[in-house]
């Protein structure tokens, strides 16, 4: 599959207005994402609260619920060049904001949310603006490179931030970030001028047009049992995303008893290996089993995994009875245990979320595939929510470990009862369906 990858950058190497917007995309995506992971752990640090981590989650995910969709609306009407670099610079500016914020964690969410929002503006518009400059026969390529470099720009994000952190303190990430986002700007200054101007279009306007969009795209959805497991699946995945970034600072205190900025080597960049490795998986995988299959068993072991972080001191103990001569004092083998579960977790749901977007892409119609999308958008950020705000108040109120234990086993629980339900559901599909 990575050597595809790198056929398909070759492929695309002449087209040098895509390399500028792809490398746009790159670094504003490892800004973003490294200044995240630096601000959770700083959150966590100012508070020892996990609710706190709570609303800083929300801090970056509400503003997609509130602004996502109408941002896809500003996007077909705004020229898009200008959009990106209006929002490049604005977040380039804003993200300074946090030298001066260090010491205040509501101040840095209110930071936080304004550099989503001008997010929003800026994601819609890049997408916008990917058949404008790549030919129609190498559009598959173009989005299959944007694709794998979100995957990527997570692991360089979130694995680079703790380290830089430890070595230069919380403002070398600000900072870093800022001249990336700058550059970002500079790549979005270099692409080709469009003559359209753009379209002034009044909010109320702007939110009647993506509301009617999205009813209809949950009036499609009605019937296609398919592309409702595949957005249900991606929701869940999601929410299980969001829940464990909230409790990874309290895990990392007080389950291994580390700095909280020697994460990022034992559980983030363990997580982003296997999501790279995921694709993989699933590309040898789906040859040979059908996709709801592959989600079953993907969910079923990301929710073992996770139940074995949950578990660490009772797994390591076990391995400790077992004999097994693997030359390891207790604290490296609780790290390598850590850190295989999180390979696993971040493979399986790597692959659950792949295998999903699979369904989706290929039983929604093709008129409709964008208000699917708009759907799914609104559903994750909604159904995130409330499993972040609990997550965050439980961990506080009990402990970290059954938070991560009740969350692996509803995982397992969400595997079998959706595949029951679902499988009644599309009993009577032919076995041709590829699904």
């Amino acid at each position: 599959m990575y050597l595809r990858l790198l056929t398909l950058i070759r492929e695309l190497e002449p087209n040098r207005h895509f390399l500028k917007l792809w490398g746009s995309q790159l670094l504003s995506l490892v800004a973003f994402n490294m200044v995240n992971f630096m601000l959770l752990i700083r959150v966590y640090d100012l508070t020892r609260s996990s609710t706190a981590v709570s609303f800083f989650v929300l801090s970056f995910g509400l503003p997609a619920l509130i602004f996502g969709a109408v941002a896809g609306v500003f996007a077909d009407r705004w020229n898009r060049r200008t959009t990106l670099i209006t929002t490049n610079v604005l977040r380039a500016i804003v993200v300074l904001g946090y030298l001066v914020a260090f010491d205040s964690w509501v101040t840095i969410l209110i930071i936080t949310a304004i550099i989503s929002t001008i997010t929003q503006f800026f994601a819609p518009a890049e997408g916008a603006l990917i058949p404008e400059l790549v030919e129609r026969r190498r559009l598959v390529a173009a989005n299959a490179i944007f694709m794998v470099t979100m995957f990527g720009s997570f692991v360089i994000g979130y694995g680079i931030a703790g380290p830089l952190s430890a070595v230069g303190g919380d403002s070398l990430p600000i900072i870093l970030a800022a001249i990336m986002f700058a550059a970002a700007t500079l790549f979005c200054w270099r692409l080709p001028r469009r003559q359209d101007r753009g379209e002034v279009v009044a909010i109320r306007q702007a939110y009647a047009g993506v509301f009617s969009q999205l009813k209809e795209g949950l009036r499609l959805l009605r019937g296609n049992a398919e592309v409702q497991y595949g957005l249900w699946q991606l929701t869940f995945v999601w929410a299980t995303i969001g829940v464990v970034m909230v409790v990874l600072p309290a895990f990392t205190a007080d389950v291994l008893g580390l700095n909280l900025r020697e994460v990022s080597r034992l559980i983030i960049i363990p997580i982003g290996i296997g999501m790279l490795c995921g694709g993989y998986i699933l590309h040898r995988a789906r040859r040979q089993f059908r996709v709801r299959g592959i989600v079953f068993v993907s969910l079923l072991l990301a929710g073992l995994s996770v139940i074995a972080l949950g578990q660490l001191s009772n797994v390591t103990g076990w391995l400790a009875e077992q004999s097994l001569d693997l030359g390891l004092s207790s604290t490296a083998l609780q790290q390598l245990v850590t850190s295989l579960a999180s390979t696993l977790l971040g493979v399986t749901l790597s692959i659950a979320m792949i295998a999903s977007q699979t369904l989706i892409h290929e039983f929604a119609a093709v008129e409709a595939r964008g208000r699917v999308f708009g759907v799914l958008g609104m559903t994750v950020n909604a159904a995130n929510t409330l499993p972040v705000l609990l997550a965050g108040a439980l961990t506080d109120l009990v402990s970290v470990s059954v938070v991560v234990t009740t969350v692996g086993t509803m995982l397992l629980l969400w595997a079998i009862v959706s595949r029951l339900v679902i499988a009644k559901r599309l009993a009577v599909d032919t076995p041709q369906s590829g699904s």
